[in-house]
């Protein structure tokens, strides 16, 4: 199948390639757009919901707050009372009387704040530790009862100083009853002596929110302990969260949103800052996120919309891509046919391929044709050198010569043999190697002859110095690499001089590289050019330049340096070279 397929997609042309390329490309690409929108706006839509459910339960708060600072005020005015601190820690003892009149005068209290807060259906109920104080105006709740109670608020809220504690009725009353509890302390010492209770039907918080409450949907009241104390759901009263992680999410927030995976709901919550409750309100996912299908249902349109028009779109650029390539590979097809350069076959079907193939060929072509062109370059080069040291070998061997005739000449007969002795020297060494190199030794020994032939001819008037490192004895070097130098410096340099010269050749290594420098005490080459001796060293120097740059390249240098009167030194620095390829 994988096989058949390839074979189908090689024999469609390159704009049918580009079009099936371009519409499956785009249909990804709108298909993941598509996707990405929708998550995009079913968030977006989410999170505005989720804030204005926020805003609902602030609202809410703002409600319930009214009620709690009426239950503050009454709480906070029986705490301070001192009638019910001094009821409370009556003396063992006290006359039945007393204690009837006491008992009474709290009563009447309780009945005279009841009717100033009569807008709050309420019940109060005051309770002492250590004597048998108690005092309530609760239908619903007996003393035994509420003693119970009271013990049962100890053990699960101690230590909680003086705040108010909200929680649900417990189990001795009746379950719709949301319960605030404060210790009453000693306003001598702060020490706890009692405990008022006050009872609210919990109907009078859900009247508050239950107008909010839609299908699907659940308020409800929590307090600090994870302990559901109104719902709209009745039967979740009483229900603690503490041990969950909507407990442990909501704790430490103000207000805020999440997703309950678990219940597959979102939570929004608002804390009341005047009662330390959470305001809850949980609403299933799906329900709140029915608005978004609403607008996710006119996508589907869109999207086919969309995608006819790239098809169309994609073909006409497909058509533009495709034309320009298809015509440059029957361009080059009729130009390799017409040449005889290549014998692929052109299949209207499978242009790239064709490209590509003719591309590998006219590779292969350019190769071959750089390889002959480099042979053809090293011929040229090498025929190059040699011309330069065609020109360099007869000039040399017409000066000795003329050096030689000259001792003949003036009949110095002796000089004449050793002058041919050296001559005869250097033609052996020469002629013996065919190699254009030979080492600085080698070199260095032709040089000596060269000059004791010179010394000769013009009667020992100047003096040669050879010296070379050991360590450079083996470098090889062109062949009369620094014979013109030489040269030049016996003939333009020193020879004129009455009081004799001096030539140096000092070779060394210097930065990896050779030194070589030929340095004369004569007149240098401005006085040189005074004389008019300065053409011939200078074509001498461009054939050694020459022949550097095509034996080395721009790897070694030759600098001259020169003064009037002192004499010049023309310096050398050459790759070191022990072997050749």
């Amino acid at each position: 199948m994988v096989n058949k397929c390839k074979k189908i997609w090689s024999n469609w042309n390159l704009n049918k390639k580009i079009l099936i390329s371009f519409i499956v490309v785009i249909l990804i690409g709108i298909t993941a757009s598509y996707f990405m929108f929708l998550k995009v706006t079913r968030n977006r839509t989410l999170r505005q919901l989720c804030e204005t459910k926020v805003l609902l339960l602030k609202n809410i708060s703002d409600k319930e707050t009214y009620i709690l600072d009426n239950i503050l005020n009454i709480m906070n005015m029986f705490l301070t009372d001192m009638d019910i601190q001094k009821f409370i820690k009556m003396k063992e003892g006290t006359d039945e009387y007393s204690k009837l009149q006491q008992s009474q005068l709290i009563k009447d209290k309780l009945i005279e704040q009841r009717g100033v807060f009569s807008n709050i259906d309420y019940s109060l109920s005051l309770i002492g530790f250590l004597e048998d104080a108690y005092v309530s105006n609760s239908s619903v709740y007996t003393k035994e009862m509420n003693k119970q109670r009271m013990e049962e608020y100890r053990r699960v809220y101690p230590n909680k100083g003086y705040q108010l504690i909200w929680t649900h009725g417990g189990s001795y009353g009746e379950k719709g009853t949301i319960t605030a509890i404060s210790y009453i302390p000693d306003m001598r010492n702060g020490e706890p002596i009692g405990m008022l209770i006050l009872d609210i039907p919990e109907v009078v918080f859900r009247q508050v929110y239950q107008e909010y409450v839609t299908e699907q949907e659940n308020i409800f009241l929590m307090n600090e302990e994870g302990k559901v104390i109104s719902s709209f759901e009745t039967e979740a009263i009483g229900e603690n969260y503490k041990e969950t992680e909507l407990y442990e999410d909501i704790m430490g927030y103000k207000e805020g949103y999440f997703y309950d995976a678990k219940e597959k709901e979102m939570v929004i919550f608002v804390k009341n800052p005047t009662g330390k409750t959470y305001i809850v309100d949980t609403v299933s996912y799906a329900k709140l996120i029915e608005p978004y299908k609403n607008v996710s249902r006119s996508l589907p349109v869109v999207f086919a919309m969309v995608s006819v028009i790239c098809a169309v779109v994609s073909h006409q650029i497909s058509k533009s891509i495709a034309r320009p390539v298809q015509n440059l590979a029957e361009e080059i097809h009729v130009y390799c046919a017409e040449n005889n350069h290549s014998d692929l076959r052109f299949k209207n079907g499978d242009e790239i391929s064709y490209l590509e193939q003719e591309y590998h060929s006219m590779i292969q072509r350019l190769e071959r044709m750089i390889e002959q062109i480099y042979v053809d370059q090293e011929l040229k080069r090498k025929y190059e050198i040699e011309a330069l040291k065609g020109q360099i070998q007869p000039h040399f061997l017409y000066n000795t010569l003329t050096s030689i005739r000259y001792l003949n000449l003036t009949e110095q007969k002796s000089e004449v043999d050793k002058a041919l002795a050296a001559l005869i020297n250097i033609l052996a060494v020469y002629f013996k190697d065919k190699s254009p190199w030979e080492s600085i030794e080698q070199e260095m020994n032709f040089l000596k002859n060269y000059c004791f032939i010179q010394q000769v001819r013009y009667g020992n008037n100047f003096e040669a110095v050879i010296e070379y490192e050991e360590e450079i004895t083996d470098m090889l070097l062109p062949k009369m690499l620094l014979q013109p130098i030489v040269e030049n410096a016996i003939f333009h340099g020193v020879s004129g001089r009455e009081e004799g010269g001096l030539i140096e050749i000092i070779s060394g290594k210097k930065s990896g590289k050779i030194e070589i420098v030929v340095r004369d005490n004569g007149v240098g080459i401005e006085k040189t050019k005074e004389q008019g001796k300065a053409e011939s060293h200078g074509v001498g120097m461009r054939n050694i330049q020459e022949r550097m740059r095509l034996i080395y390249g721009e790897e070694a240098s030759v600098t001259i340096e020169s003064e009037a009167d002192k004499g010049t030194a023309v310096t050398f620095m050459l790759p070191f070279i022990t072997e050749l390829d």
